[in-house]
């Protein structure tokens, strides 16, 4: 686990984030700043982890348990989405 991901425990969805499945499809809308986002497939797992303050360790053993990857991979797919997030506002930490 590289040193960004393990400095990033606790996260969660702000609560200006609201977020709901249509046809598997997860949409979040950050309702102060207009800024809506849609995933699908691994992110939908993560976004529905995210409802809570959940650690990134919790998140890629979900994802590795759910798509039978790796931890590198399940790693990855973690550090980018959540990254993603946060460049939008969207995260709450610790």
């Amino acid at each position: 686990m590289d040193k960004a991901t393990r400095a990033m425990p606790g996260i969660s969805l702000l609560p200006e984030v609201v977020s709901t499945d249509v046809d598997g499809d997860a949409y979040l809308l950050h309702v102060e700043t207009g800024v809506y986002l849609r995933t699908t497939g691994p992110g939908t797992v993560i976004v529905d982890l995210l409802a809570e303050p959940v650690g990134t360790a919790e998140i890629i053993a979900r994802l590795q348990q759910d798509y039978d990857v790796g931890f590198e991979e399940a790693e990855k797919a973690v550090t980018a989405f959540v990254a993603d997030l946060r460049s939008h506002g969207m995260i709450a930490e610790g």
